[in-house]
This record gives C-alpha cells, structure tokens and sequence, in this order.
C-alpha cells in the first residue's frame, strides 16, 4: 500500500491532469481562480502527507514547541500588560 504523500500526490497529478489551465513549468505557474483553492488543497495534503510519513518525531516537537511558545507568549503578556509580542 502506498505511503500517505504518494496517494495524495496521484490526486493531486489526476486533478491537474483534468484541468488543462493549470500551467507549472520552470518559468511560469499559473492557477486560475476557479481551479486554484482545490489545487492549493491537494497540494497541501501531499506536503502534510510527507512529512508525517517521514518525519513524525520532527512535527511531534514541532507541535510541543509551539504549544509551549503559546503558553510563554501569554504569560509574558499578561506579566508585562503587553497588546502584542
């Protein structure tokens, strides 16, 4: 069975596939309105596919970290009487 970011990736080649006014080549991306919120969608999930495919550990400190950066940011906030960090 394919890995997550590899089903992902075949959806995301079938949907550009089927829609010929997406144009991605070297020099040029092109996205028309009407296409571009499922391509970006798509696209998407095969980024966050790859990573937790390949690199679980590293999101799971990523969202420790940030977590732990929300809580900080709010104390020194509320300590200091700050609007914004």
């Amino acid at each position: 069975m394919p890995h997550s970011w590899q089903t992902a990736y075949g959806e995301l080649k079938e949907y550009i596939a089927k829609h010929p006014t997406i144009n991605i080549g070297m020099n040029v991306i092109r996205l028309d309105d009407d296409v571009r919120p499922e391509f970006y969608r798509l696209f998407g999930a095969v980024c966050t596919g790859f990573l937790k495919d390949n690199f679980p550990e590293l999101l799971e400190k990523g969202h420790v970290l940030s977590r732990n950066w929300g809580e900080i940011n709010r104390t020194v906030m509320d300590s200091l009487k700050l609007e914004l960090i």
